[in-house]
């Protein structure tokens, strides 16, 4: 909804305060000229920096109508309770905008054509306008809703504008208990909601560990590019815990040649972890265990993930396998340790597999229920579905962003067309080869209830699942959602 200006006092307020301030001018500029040796023979530029130490002493004395500025108050109380009122509701009105999670929809444009009477998208200029991380996206190849085949398995999909695709961290396993800090938030063009950009640090206090749990015994490589004839072969022994022996003969070692070279400890380290693999016939640089490296490069510290409800640039967040953390949003950990009536959304399916439920635009779910012996978390699902999840699997806390895009109307055709939608056709106005409903002499209604180009019933809450999977032992959904059928019965 439009939101109305708010006023800054009243007009009798103001008119005070104009009368007030004149005369404490001419008073703090009679002031300053009394304080020079005498007020005869005073050239312009005296006068000037008169004025202007005036004018220094009648900002520091109203201090940005401050009250915890020094000095006595000067407004009487109805003008100082005028003042304070209206800015406190301009500053709760300019918080409320400018929450960039939870864009409003922009003003009504002026209607100067037919598209621009209705259309009502998201105002993104709260958002960052700048270009996504070169590293963190990928080409994102067209299919115009076509399988390898050359066939129509997507209909109505086709053109647009040229996209790349963000890599989203949904499994948070790449850098568990690892603090991040939100640099900022952008638009991303391939899902309804936001994304937040994580700047993950460095942890000098891992080095003892990382050092003794990925040492690796690296035999000599083939100095030629050539792929091997076996696959599967490789020169890098599979990672096993050293000795104590070869831990300390290891760390002389890497002391003296720190010793006689003059590398940091950190350079050494980040440089130790790389090892040569083959991959589609080319011999690649790979860094192993970088989850528990204590140094990360530039790049490797960026991560993007769905941005929640209330998340701020600049909030420091975390994401664990093994134990709870702060109810924040944006922070993750398994079920287990998240209380019960906490929402949540990006709910893994299995442990590790990174979240699959509750990622568009506004959604979320509600924990109601542990079974410890059963290892099972009750959920409640935003489209009123109940079903039982791992106790292991993770669960981001709070609501996914953007909660108005629901309530956006894109006001023409052409908004659609460059979003990749073609037009949808009707059955009706198809051929009987094409269509159930196609044929037929004139203008008809199909002679059928609406069906699919297959033949199933498309209305009515028809079900489309197996009723087999819901009679499985096995199956997590104790409550299947409510469809329009039943809830009109109900």
């Amino acid at each position: 909804m439009a939101l109305r200006r708010v006023p800054w006092v009243r007009l009798e307020s103001v008119v005070r305060f104009r009368s007030l301030f004149s005369t404490r001018r001419r008073g703090f500029v009679a002031a300053a000229n009394d304080g020079e040796n005498g007020n005869e023979g005073k050239s312009g530029s005296d006068q000037t920096s008169a004025e202007n130490s005036a004018d220094n002493a009648v900002s520091q004395f109203v201090g940005r109508y401050d009250k915890s500025s020094a000095g006595p108050s000067v407004f009487s109380a109805d003008v100082e309770s005028s003042l304070s009122s209206v800015l406190e509701e301009r500053k709760a009105t300019l918080q409320k905008i400018v929450d960039p999670t939870c864009p409003p929809i922009e003003k009504k444009r002026k209607p100067t054509s037919p598209g621009q009477r209705h259309i009502r998208l998201i105002d993104k200029s709260c958002l960052y306008q700048g270009e996504p991380m070169p590293h963190l996206t990928s080409r994102l190849p067209r299919t115009g809703g076509r399988n390898n085949s050359g066939r129509i398995t997507s209909w109505h999909r086709g053109g647009g504008i040229k996209r790349y695709y963000r890599q989203i961290d949904f499994n948070r396993k790449m850098y568990p208990d690892r603090p991040g800090t939100v640099e900022r938030i952008e638009y991303d063009p391939n899902r309804s909601g936001l994304i937040a950009l994580i700047r993950y640090d460095d942890m000098p206090e891992w080095e003892d560990e990382f050092l003794k749990y990925t040492l690796k015994f690296v035999t000599e490589l083939p100095e030629t590019n050539e792929a091997p004839r076996n696959p599967c072969w490789s020169k890098i022994v599979p990672e096993k815990i050293p000795t104590e022996a070869e831990i300390r003969e290891y760390q002389e070692k890497e002391n003296a040649l720190l010793a006689l070279t003059g590398q940091r400890r950190k350079d050494k380290l980040m440089e130790r972890h790389f090892y040569y693999k083959w991959h589609k016939g080319k011999r690649l640089l790979v860094r192993q265990q970088l989850a528990r490296a204590p140094y990360l490069t530039e790049e490797e510290r960026y991560r993007y993930i769905l941005c929640p409800q209330k998340l701020k640039i600049g909030q420091r967040i975390i994401s664990s396998r093994t134990g709870p953390v702060d109810l924040v949003p944006g922070n993750t950990m398994p079920l287990r340790y998240v209380p019960i009536g906490t929402v949540i959304h990006n709910v893994e399916f299995l442990p590790g597999a990174g979240g699959k439920m509750c990622r568009a635009a506004g959604t979320s779910a509600s924990l109601l229920e542990k079974k410890l012996d059963q290892d099972l978390a009750l959920l409640r699902m935003q489209s009123k579905e109940i079903r039982y999840v791992r106790l292991n699997c993770l669960a981001t806390i709070g609501k996914v962003s953007n909660p108005e895009h629901r309530n956006q109307v894109y006001g023409k055709a052409g908004v659609r067309r460059l979003m990749g939608w073609r037009p949808h056709v009707r059955g009706v106005a198809m051929n009987p080869i094409d269509h159930p409903h196609g044929g037929g002499e004139g203008a008809t209604k199909g002679g059928r209830p609406s069906v699919t180009p297959w033949g199933k019933p498309c209305k009515a809450g028809y079900r489309t699942r197996d009723k087999k999977k819901d009679k499985h032992p096995k199956c997590m959904i104790v409550k299947r959602r409510p469809t329009r059928l039943t809830a009109h019965l109900k």
